[in-house]
Formats: structure tokens, C-alpha cells, sequence
């Protein structure tokens, strides 16, 4: 559906918008109170344990096909009132429709790191982590209560 007509039928207070983008994408620009599950991992999983069964479903999708696979997706967990998405270039469609976004502030590891520390992250190899000896370091085991030995002796 046109960009208008999916603003109709979302204010409507029985269905959600959710958007199937990848989260790169979702986090630089979405529909304000969408809901995000990305189709590249456990989509019809993840929709079942989150989206409401008794609610209609818009879709933000990529393409017409991406949207069509995740409708079959979805009715197969039993989500089945899918009722469209937005035809025309998804976001940008409704960005150029004049509707407003949100977006969620994206870091990556290293400026991340620059902005909690003020200072340049050193970054380890896996060989480092495993050969390291220093006390608490990672050496090839389990650190995780419940999940064996704390170290393999590798």
C-alpha cells in the first residue's frame, strides 16, 4: 500500500507495524513504534515469541518478495492477519510522503571504546586471548557458571 493509506490503517489501534529490514537499516531510519525482527535470523521464531496474535500486521519490507516471504513466515507461527506493506521504496517512499522516522544512535566497537575511555581501543587476536596466562584470561574453556570447566588447559 501507498504511504497514505499505510498511515490510515496503522493509526488504527488493533494493528502494528513491523519492520523486516536488516538492523543497520531499522536503526538508521524507521517508522516511529514499529517493531523490528530482522528476516536474515530466526524471523518466524522471534515474531511468534513477540508480536501479538490478535493484532493486523504491516509490514516495512526491501521488496515485494521480501514481503510476501515474510507473510508465509509468519502465518506458519500462526501471526495470519497480515494485511500489507508499504509499496514505493518502503522508508523513503514515506520519508518522501512527508511522514516522519526515528532512528536509534548507531556506535560501532571503536568509537564506542573512544567515547567511554577518551581513549584508542587495542584489539586482540583470538591467538592472543588464548595464549594469554594472565590471571581471569579467556584460555579455550568455559567461563559461564553451569557450562564445565573454567579452563581446558589448552
Amino acid at each position: 500500500m501507498k504511504p497514505a493509506e499505510f498511515y490510515e490503517r496503522m493509526m488504527n489501534a488493533d494493528t502494528i507495524v513491523v519492520s523486516i529490514r536488516n538492523y543497520a537499516t531499522f536503526g538508521g531510519q524507521h517508522i516511529p513504534g514499529s517493531y523490528h525482527i530482522d528476516m536474515g535470523g530466526n524471523f518466524s521464531t522471534f515474531a511468534g515469541w513477540v508480536l501479538p496474535p490478535d493484532r493486523e500486521i504491516l509490514l516495512v519490507t526491501d521488496s515485494p518478495e521480501q514481503a510476501r516471504e515474510a507473510a508465509v513466515q509468519l502465518r506458519r507461527v500462526g501471526l495470519d492477519r497480515t494485511i500489507g506493506y508499504l509499496k514505493g521504496g518502503g522508508t523513503h517512499a514515506w520519508v518522501s510522503a512527508g511522514y516522519t522516522t526515528d532512528h536509534i544512535h548507531q556506535l560501532s566497537p571503536p568509537r564506542k571504546c573512544m567515547k567511554k575511555f577518551r581513549t584508542p581501543t587495542r584489539f586482540f587476536s583470538m591467538s592472543d586471548l588464548l595464549t594469554n596466562t594472565k590471571s581471569g584470561t579467556y584460555r579455550g574453556g568455559s567461563q559461564h557458571p553451569g557450562h564445565g570447566s573454567q579452563d581446558t588447559g589448552r
